[in-house]
């Protein structure tokens, strides 16, 4: 546990270990944050949705808001989630806690990798029995092709990736495999519904 400026001050700093803060629910904890958050349309709007395992968050507002805030080279692995997801790169506050909205800097960039979800074989997840039987065990950023063979024939094929910059926002639908890695600071804001 460590303090939250602390916290700030490391991703600021780029000082190691590495500080990330993943899939975590920040706007709660900080209300006025929440309120430089405009949830997109899209949100909701009820896509067709093929996967009979589908199910919309139960939340009162049907929609899930993660942050994701950490320094360059941060990587979220190649994982699934099951829900829509729309994927937004924010600002980077340099006082975060500040209710001065002017401090904001608009910085920060984020690689984003995807691929179809019928390559589960292919993408070699951890075992079922564990807690994040949703992630794979290759780096797709930098594979070991001679390890993972159908990896390169097949799913590199059929795979993509973006950088995304402020202000950007990425949908994908619910189990798409995907993975980021931060090319800046960012901060940054999944939406799932």
């Amino acid at each position: 546990m460590m303090k939250w400026e602390d916290f700030l001050e490391r991703i600021e700093n780029g000082s190691e270990p590495t500080v990330y803060l993943a899939q975590h629910s920040l706007l709660s904890q900080f209300p006025r944050l929440r309120d430089d958050i405009v949830i997109p349309d899209i949100v909701y709007y009820s896509p067709p949705c093929d996967d009979i395992a589908y199910s919309p968050p139960t939340n009162e507002d049907g929609v899930v808001l993660n942050a994701w805030l950490g320094p360059e080279g941060t990587v979220s692995p190649a994982h699934q989630d099951p829900y829509f997801n729309c994927y937004g790169m924010l600002v980077w506050f340099s006082q975060i806690c500040s209710a001065n909205k002017s401090s904001a800097q608009v910085v920060g960039r984020k690689t984003v990798w995807l691929a179809p979800p019928e390559f589960k074989a292919e993408m070699h997840p951890l075992p079922s029995h564990s807690a994040l039987s949703n992630t794979s065990s290759l780096d797709v950023f930098n594979p070991d092709l001679d390890k993972y063979p159908m990896f390169q024939s097949k799913v590199l094929k059929e795979s993509m990736a973006v950088t995304l910059q402020p202000g950007d926002l990425l949908y994908f639908p619910p189990r798409w495999w995907h993975a980021m890695r931060s090319q800046d600071k960012s901060f940054s804001i999944s939406f799932w519904f």
